[in-house]
């Protein structure tokens, strides 16, 4: 493979590498954050992108395929989520829940999930799974870590 050089001899191709970096800063920035007790939505039909701001987050179901999340540090979902979709990401979130009946993420038969670098918590006395797979449903785990903490569900 050759290299190029500009044909001027002068900085198109820094030029053209500044432009390449200015774009991806500009897409970067695209990704909605949001805070702490913020609705979290889908507005679009497929491809929804978001952050999730250190804080609570109460979320119910995933519906739309290829839905991205990704979880800045404290980030924390706390409310059992469904997960319909195909294709979705979760990246760096933590899933709370502190009811003994309900597993943190619940997989329906559709639903195709990748979970990267997630914390699943839930109560030490809770007799249900982290992740309820619905027959059908497909999930990967990387770098997951599931805890049961003393602290979640009791009342003191």
């Amino acid at each position: 493979m050759t290299q190029r050089e500009p044909i001027d001899g002068s900085s198109s191709l820094a030029l053209a590498r500044q432009a390449s970096r200015d774009k991806t800063r500009e897409q970067a920035g695209a990704f909605p954050t949001i805070k702490g007790n913020e609705p979290i939505t889908e507005p679009k039909i497929t491809g929804n992108v978001c952050l999730l701001a250190s804080g609570k987050h109460p979320w119910g179901i995933v519906e739309k395929d290829a839905t991205l999340i990704g979880g800045a540090p404290g980030a924390e979902i706390t409310t059992p989520l469904r997960i319909v979709g195909v294709g979705c990401t979760f990246n760096g979130v933590t899933f709370v829940v502190a009811d003994a009946e309900n597993a943190c993420v619940t997989l329906a038969p559709t639903a195709r999930v990748m979970f990267i670098g997630c914390v699943f918590r839930r109560g030490i006395t809770s007799s249900t799974r982290y992740v309820a797979c619905e027959v059908g449903a497909k999930a990967i785990f990387s770098g997951c870590v599931f805890q049961a903490i003393p602290t979640i569900g009791f009342v003191v």
